[in-house]
């Protein structure tokens, strides 16, 4: 009999789970961002623990914890990205941290926490989310991230080299060239990530020590690409 309240209990708390998922979905076909964040996060609240988590043996049990885990995982994604969406960049991180604690090999998740550390400036903190997983994959699975993982790493990784290399560049030689190819690189950089104005701040120093120093212009292609 216990065992059959305890069904009956959560079957009550999935209706409202669910219920909370449908109005959430609603809000946001119709834009209405702020209802739908709202009913995320009560979703979230309501769901304390899997479903009937101690009973491991039934096979219809756990094909519905797993597909009620797999629906949290979604509603914690979705209001990700609406915090995103909002500029709320912290409490999406605090969301990813989230789903990699339950899942420590969400692909996903480590993805859309390195971008979003990358989008805040946190390259390091983004290096490390990668590593670790990698590491953690290696040590379990015996296997490595996938390529969209990888690439993501990668891109940070030589983001984070240029960066380093142009500051000791400018600071050590200002009259190398090799600013001039760095420089350029770092300004598409800059302009991949949506930051014109450091792009632009970038530019205007790069143009004074290059006419100062060598005699040259930085590449007009990147300035106007800054400037449109």
């Amino acid at each position: 009999n216990l065992i059959s309240l305890d069904e009956e209990l959560f079957e009550i708390d999935i209706d409202k789970f669910t219920e909370l998922i449908r109005k959430a979905k609603k809000a946001k076909s119709k834009g209405n961002s702020k209802y739908a964040i709202r009913y995320l996060n009560d979703a979230i609240t309501l769901y304390q623990s899997d479903f009937l988590e101690e009973d491991l043996y039934n096979k219809a049990i756990s094909h519905k914890r797993d597909n009620l885990r797999q629906q949290y995982t979604g509603v914690m994604f979705q209001l990700a990205a609406l915090y995103e969406t909002k500029g709320a960049l912290k409490k999406a991180e605090d969301l990813y941290k989230k789903i990699i604690a339950s899942d420590p090999f969400a692909e996903p998740a480590h993805q859309k926490l390195m971008i979003n550390y990358a989008n805040r400036g946190k390259n390091s903190e983004a290096i490390q989310t990668y590593l670790k997983y990698e590491n953690a994959l290696r040590d379990e699975l015996d296997t490595d991230p996938d390529d969209v993982t990888r690439s993501v790493y990668e891109r940070l990784r030589d983001i984070n080299w240029i960066g380093t290399t142009f500051s000791w560049l400018c600071y050590h030689i200002p009259d190398s060239n090799l600013i001039l190819k760095l420089g350029n690189r770092k300004l598409a950089c800059n302009i991949n990530q949506s930051q014109p104005t450091e792009a632009m701040n970038i530019y205007h120093r790069f143009q004074k020590i290059f006419i100062l120093n060598i005699g040259l212009e930085p590449n007009y292609k990147y300035k106007k690409s800054i400037s449109d």
